[in-house]
């Protein structure tokens, strides 16, 4: 079918496993068929633009509602002392490195300092991500974005975070 790429490539940009996209695909096509009947589609080549863009449509939504229902994820297990120490240092915790008592307190304040620094769109992508578990693609839909913008502006936003949280810390000590 001639717009069998269009549909996939639309899919793609949001689902990267090509077996599901393929999946989706076939969804879409089948949604079109089911709701058109066969004098309908043969009319449709003088229509060619608006069939495109409906499917274009239903594809962006199958793969959305896919991304909903599949993008499920428990939060994070580490907590907000593992976050402090991988943002301060600049590397990812381990469980050793995990500081207690009032050293750890000073981290927690450090870091809710610097979250309350953050502009309100940026605190709220560190809330979905880490907060709530969302995923990167998921976040992206809602901003508008792919994927790969938004793990960059949560490469940008930890950068920024450990450089206010190391400031923090140095005052203090």
């Amino acid at each position: 079918m001639e717009h069998q790429a269009s549909v996939r490539w639309q899919i793609s940009r949001l689902v990267f496993d090509s077996q599901t996209v393929d999946d989706l695909a076939q969804e879409v096509f089948v949604v079109w068929f089911q709701r058109t009947n066969q004098d309908e589609r043969q009319s449709c080549g003088e229509a060619v633009e608006s069939v495109r863009g409906w499917l274009l449509r239903v594809a962006r939504n199958k793969a959305i509602d896919w991304l909903r229902k599949n993008s499920r994820q428990p939060a994070p297990t580490g907590n907000l002392n593992e976050l402090v120490d991988s943002l301060s240092a600049g590397t990812v915790a381990s469980e050793n490195s995990v500081g207690a008592g009032a050293e750890g307190e000073t981290r927690l304040q450090a870091l809710r300092h610097c979250l309350g620094l953050l502009q309100p769109e940026h605190r709220e992508i560190v809330q979905e991500f880490y907060g709530q578990g969302k995923s990167s693609e998921l976040i992206g839909v809602r901003l508008g974005k792919g994927s790969s913008g938004v793990r960059m502006m949560l490469t940008r936003i930890r950068r920024a975070l450990g450089k206010c949280i190391r400031r923090q810390l140095e005052k203090k000590s």
